[in-house]
């Protein structure tokens, strides 16, 4: 089988990652992104250095879209690390992945598409150089093209074309799952059981639908029941205004709860690559530099009361971290026997910051509120 050469026909990823002599062992970031060795639900690099990757866009197949430069670009201005790329070609300027026998009504697995498999390397390309991730899903045959084509064989011949382009990256995730149903993903089929690579799940599709405290309740059932990093591709929100609001909510929620990838879905079903999604990415990346929410766990039992729109974590010191995800108040319990100084802040939606000090002596709650459709995060962190 002919498989076409890496980087075919590309010129404008010269100007902007210029190779010169690099080998395919050595492209992009140079560390592979595996589970990490002190805490396996969450991703690092070369499983050392714990990376929280967050992402958005506009494209499922964003490899298939003609501004997937400038967004990786866009993505990486905010913080964002983490693309989603299914290889399917369902819309109408789409490219299939292989010739067509029209006459024959067959893929042709001798011809590869150059055009669709050069956009796949350019895409893996950026990537690497903006040190993003970028999880790769494959579909059945018939997933690939608008007509009623024989689709036998198709998984074999795809796998290895997808692995001749793929070779040398280390910054993949291949999915074993996808957002259509099990049974059509490639990734988990025998022709790409020697390529699969680290173990993960995606469970975008169970969260479809869910909101609020519910959300929060189904994330708790499930939190630090895996070994393995959970990842959630395609967040899509629900409510009367899901793009902008339930979408945000449902990417917070996942982050809290544990998970180690989160991704805001494509508009309209999802917050896309807008001003709102980037927002977010930012604000999680500002309070990284107080809190690493891999230090993190969901506790619930330092709400006062019903918790109504609050979403609660805490480290193992009594830090606290508190989402909320639209207009209201929240009263948390505080830790009277260790009467240190607590920093208070609250990081909008946009990331701005404002705090002030909790000196000593001080009660058992503490109550904050916010009028913000759009939430806010509480932080409270001990000083010495």
């Amino acid at each position: 089988m002919r498989c076409i050469p890496f980087f075919l026909g590309t010129t404008v990823l010269l100007a902007l990652f210029a190779c010169t002599g690099d080998s395919a062992q050595n492209r992009g970031h140079g560390k592979a992104i595996l589970p990490w060795e002190e805490n396996g639900q969450y991703w690092a690099w070369e499983g050392k250095e714990p990376v929280l990757l967050l992402g958005a866009g506009t494209d499922d197949n964003l490899f298939q879209s003609p501004t997937f430069i400038e967004e990786l670009g866009v993505l990486k201005d905010a913080g964002g690390n983490y693309v989603r790329c299914a290889l399917h070609s369902r819309g109408k300027r789409d490219r299939a992945p292989f010739a067509v026998d029209s006459l024959a009504r067959r893929f042709v697995f001798d011809e590869p598409d150059s055009i669709y498999w050069a956009r796949l390397a350019d895409l893996l390309e950026v990537a690497a150089g903006y040190n993003h991730v970028v999880q790769l899903e494959g579909w059945r045959g018939e997933l690939y093209q608008r007509d009623s084509l024989a689709t036998d064989g198709f998984a074999r011949a795809f796998a290895e074309q997808v692995a001749a382009i793929a070779a040398g990256y280390s910054n993949i995730l291949y999915a074993p799952l996808d957002d259509i149903s099990p049974e059509d993903t490639l990734f988990s089929s025998e022709d790409w059981a020697d390529k699969r690579g680290p173990f993960f799940t995606d469970d975008s599709r169970d969260q479809y639908g869910l909101e609020g405290q519910a959300h929060w309740r189904w994330l708790l059932e499930r939190h630090g029941q895996t070994d393995y990093p959970r990842n959630a591709a395609a967040l899509t929100g629900h409510g009367a205004n899901p793009a902008v609001v339930d979408g945000t909510a449902q990417f917070n929620r996942a982050l809290l709860a544990g998970h180690a990838a989160v991704r805001h879905a494509r508009e309209p079903i999802g917050s896309g690559l807008s001003g709102v999604a980037l927002s977010s990415i930012r604000t999680i990346r500002s309070i990284e530099r107080t809190f690493k929410l891999w230090n993190l766990t969901p506790a619930p039992e330092i709400i006062v009361g019903e918790p109504g729109v609050a979403y609660p974590a805490k480290d193992s010191l009594n830090n606290y971290l508190v989402y909320l995800a639209g207009p209201g108040s929240v009263t948390v319990q505080l830790d009277t026997e260790d009467q240190r100084p607590i920093r208070v802040s609250v990081v909008g939606y946009l990331g701005t910051r404002r705090s002030e000090l909790l000196t000593p002596p001080y009660g058992s709650t503490f109550t904050i509120s916010t009028e913000d459709d759009r939430g806010a995060w509480l932080l409270m962190k001990k000083e010495d």
